[in-house]
């Protein structure tokens, strides 16, 4: 198990790597997004696609013959070797053994913690007016300046101003029609399951970058003044990893 996640681990690092030094910069947000999602399922693939080849690659006799070749007859034959070698094993899987239990209870707590956030949408939704459209729904926020897309639901807060409403619902309609709520539940999975791993965080990080930029891309097509409408107004939203936010200062300086 060890060695699949260092070697998941090595691969999203390379991909990484390319991404940062060749695509980030580029304005092709759809390729992009599309390379984010599919290098970090290749990831994920790649281990166990390598350990099946080197199995066929290496011969059964070599599994065989190498402890016999390494230690001797007489050395295994010898009760202090085997009492040492018993007592490597027994450390080693002691270690093992409670490693697993760190990340089976990180895996708790950050799955608690994405049940949380979507309990919270829930409720959001539950205690808000709702105006149903055309494969999209828009909900209103008391006492709030939030603007946020959840899966096809369009959250607005009710002390936005009117004149950048527009601008606002153009962007997260984009969000919306994208699909791009399942882009960050699948990274929210991925910090479940490798919660100790930054490189997921990263790729989190880089797919909410790109999904923004399809988004302003999208929108400014629509709406001709959409960028100074964009800039017009400065909303203090806290982050928040499962929805697609309307405003980020350093996405918009970008």
């Amino acid at each position: 198990m060890q060695t699949i996640i260092l070697q998941v681990l090595v691969f999203q690092l390379c991909f990484l790597v390319v991404y940062e030094a060749l695509l980030r910069k580029e304005t092709f947000f759809n390729w992009n997004r599309g390379y984010l999602l599919i290098t970090s399922i290749i990831s994920l693939v790649l281990p166990f696609i390598k350990l099946k080849s080197f199995s066929k690659v290496i011969p059964s006799e070599f599994f065989v013959n190498l402890p016999a070749v390494i230690l001797g007859e007489e050395k295994v034959d010898s009760p202090a070797i085997l009492e040492n070698l018993n007592t490597v094993a027994e450390n080693t899987n002691s270690i093992t053994f409670s490693m697993l239990w760190i990340w089976y209870a990180g895996i708790l707590v950050f799955g608690c913690v994405l049940f949380f956030k979507l309990y919270k949408i829930w409720r959001f939704k539950r205690s808000s007016n709702s105006i149903q459209k055309n494969g999209y729904s828009i909900i209103t926020l008391k006492n709030s300046e939030d603007a946020f897309s959840f899966l096809k639901s369009i959250f607005l807060g009710d002390q936005i101003e009117s004149a950048q409403k527009e601008s606002i619902l153009k962007h997260e309609k984009v969000h919306v029609e994208e699909k791009h709520t399942l882009d960050l539940l699948w990274f929210e999975i991925l910090r479940i399951v490798f919660w100790f791993n930054p490189l997921v965080y990263i790729y989190q990080k880089r797919i909410t970058e790109v999904h923004e930029f399809i988004a302003d891309k999208s929108a400014s097509k629509q709406q001709q003044n959409y960028y100074e409408s964009l800039l017009a107004k400065t909303f203090n939203i806290a982050q928040f990893s499962i929805v697609n936010q309307f405003y980020s200062s350093s996405l918009i300086k970008k």
